[in-house]
């Protein structure tokens, strides 16, 4: 009953405090649980070591002995100035400038001046600027209960976290609300108002409350810029004809205005155009002349601002003789093939005509007259493995400078490569119950495509015997196989060059035999006598179908068989009692002894190499002498 009308209270003083249904709904949660635990100690949020970038972690609760003062279950008031500090509400950042639809976020921070147990907002905004996204609790700590967001209206309304059994007593982050900007320029004020802040004593407190805004503002606009020319800004030793070129590009795409005048004179513009690179064809310039060039580009359409710079180059000082390029394969090559075209760029900085000689050390060669500008090759074979060649390039202009170019490079070829190794066996490796009768197939090859034959080893025991010999085929096939037998296997492969290489040791098992042998007592059959009388000179058999008799000596004779594992052996009894064993075909027990007119049990059972359960067969016999 006294625990019914304490509940009654904390509800009667929650009503009184909130009229807002989704704090209310939290704090009645909130003294719920704080009467049940009202005898015990209740812990206390400390994040004193937190920044606000921080969240506060279970493992950071320290629990501080604390309970319920009596004028809360009395229904008294808390006593006056118990807390002297003020309690802040803030908006961090309090400003942030974004562009156009850029999604950024705000967070509000409290920073209590005594405990607090749950925050509820209302935050306003410029719909026509931002909109609200998401709102979300900041701290893993606070039971949230969330807004109604109005991106009409400009409104958050209703945003509430509380804690359960805890107090907040340091600063900590409430909510975390993510917005995106429009397309339009301005300032929105972020206005945080219906704030309700709620002590330890569920009661409403007053609270300072520093607003934020944000700046959306859209992009600049650029004048286009220039990147790089060609020839590079300061060049020298440059031709007496060329073309000049250089980006020029509008950071925002716009189309533009642009002109590139050489102090020659010679110029070229255009307009309207789009971001790329921009050229003049310069040409009768004068050897060992320093020329200026100068580059102006505006978008009209856009900032209608002018960049404008100048560069300079500078010719070559005389007639120069062919210079040689980067060579292919490059000087000092290794690992290259056993035929290859060896090339070179050979220009003249005048567009001389010139005559130019490829030869290599192997004597192969190639040459050239009255030849313009542009890669020179040899084509070169039947090389050797490993070794290293020279490569003499010889140029010359007779018309310009009449000076020679000699230059020599070297290269080697790869070494050849054994074999690929053996591998994928197939059966794989390990394998089990493989058939008496299977392909054995691997993966070979060689890494300089050479022809490659292969050496098959096989066996049950080593040393392996060769079973085939300079193969070209990836599978061997063997037969008559033994049951339940681990064989062993491996692959040694050859190319052209006697170089070899050798698989890993592999192995399988073969099936396992699960059928006893067949048996069938051929002699004495049921339903026969059999005599042998007067020392052989009388005996034969007659059919007197009732039972079997034998008057006599008697050969008893079994018919077994095995297809899978083969026969091990084949045993005669007499009721029960071992007779005799016999291990080849066929199997014969010779009945000598003389025995009383009595019924006997002839028992046989037949063993396979296997070792499987014997096949085992009776028949009943009356024995006269």
């Amino acid at each position: 009953m006294t625990t019914n009308v304490f509940w009654f209270k904390y509800l009667k003083l929650i009503k009184k405090i909130f009229s807002n249904k989704i704090l209310s709904i939290g704090i009645i949660l909130l003294f719920i649980i704080s009467s049940l635990s009202a005898a015990y100690p209740q812990p206390q949020i400390n994040t004193s070591n937190l920044n606000n970038s921080q969240q506060a972690k279970p493992d950071t609760i320290v629990k501080t002995p604390e309970t319920i003062p009596s004028y809360i279950s009395s229904n008294q008031s808390p006593p006056n100035n118990i807390f002297r500090d003020a309690t802040y509400l803030n908006i961090v950042p309090a400003s942030q400038t974004v562009g156009f639809s850029q999604t950024f976020s705000i967070i509000v921070h409290l920073d209590p001046g005594e405990p607090i147990i749950g925050v509820q907002i209302d935050l306003s905004f410029n719909p026509s600027l931002v909109q609200v996204i998401s709102v979300v609790k900041a701290d893993p700590i606070w039971f949230f209960l969330p807004p109604v967001i109005n991106n009409t209206a400009g409104e958050i309304h209703g945003a509430a976290v509380v804690v359960f059994g805890y107090n907040i007593s340091t600063p900590i982050n409430c909510f975390q609300i993510t917005f995106t900007s429009l397309t339009t320029e301005g300032t929105s004020p972020l206005i945080l108002h219906n704030v309700i802040v709620t002590n330890q004593y569920a009661q409403p407190i007053s609270s300072v409350l520093n607003n934020g805004d944000v700046i959306v503002e859209g992009p600049v606009n650029f004048p286009p810029v220039f990147g790089v020319p060609s020839p590079v800004n300061g060049s020298v030793n440059q031709p007496l004809s060329l073309t000049w070129g250089i980006p020029i590009n509008d950071p925002e795409g716009n189309t533009f205005s642009w002109t590139i005048q050489c102090n020659n004179g010679q110029y070229s513009s255009g307009s309207s155009a789009s971001n790329g690179t921009k050229t003049l064809s310069l040409s009768g310039l004068v050897y060992g002349t320093t020329y200026k060039v100068w580059v102006n580009a505006t978008d009209p359409g856009g900032s209608g601002v002018y960049t404008r710079r100048w560069y300079v180059f500078t010719t070559i000082p005389v007639n120069l003789p062919p210079v040689f390029g980067a060579s292919s394969p490059v000087n000092n090559s290794v690992n290259q093939p056993l035929s290859l075209t060896w090339s070179i760029p050979i220009n003249d900085p005048e567009g001389n005509l010139f005559s130019w000689t490829i030869q290599c050390s192997n004597g192969q060669t190639n040459s050239g007259t009255s030849a313009s500008n542009g890669t020179k090759s040899v084509s070169l074979s039947c090389l050797a493995y490993g070794t290293t060649y020279k490569v003499w390039v010889n140029a010359t202009d007779p018309g310009g400078s009449g000076v020679f170019t000699r230059k020599w490079y070297l290269f080697t070829t790869k070494t050849n490569l054994p074999p690929n190794e053996p591998s994928n066996p197939i059966p794989t490796n390990g394998s089990t119950q493989v058939p008496l009768n299977t392909d054995l197939c691997w993966t070979g090859g060689d890494p300089d495509s050479y022809y490659v034959t292969y050496d098959v080893y096989f066996g049950s025991s080593f040393p392996l015997a060769k079973i085939k010999s300079n193969i070209t085929s990836t599978t061997c096939y063997v037969t008559n196989l033994e049951y339940s037998t681990k064989y062993y296997w491996k692959i040694r492969a050859w190319d052209d060059n006697d170089n070899t290489n050798v698989s890993d040791l592999w192995w399988f098992t073969t099936k396992v035999d699960t059928s006893p042998p067949s048996l069938d007592i051929t002699q004495p059959k049921r339903g026969y006598l059999y005599y042998n009388l007067l020392g052989g000179k009388l005996q034969g058999k007659r059919l007197i179908f009732f039972t079997t008799i034998v008057m006599g000596p008697i050969e008893v004779i079994a018919s077994a068989s095995d297809s899978q594992s083969g026969m091990n052996r084949v045993e005669f009894y007499l009721n029960n009692e071992w007779k005799y064993t016999d291990y080849s075909d066929p199997y014969i027990w010779e009945w000598k002894e003389r025995e009383l007119v009595f019924p006997y049990v002839i028992t046989v059972k037949a063993y396979d190499n296997s070792g499987n359960p014997p096949s085992v067969m009776s028949r009943n016999v009356w024995k006269i002498f």
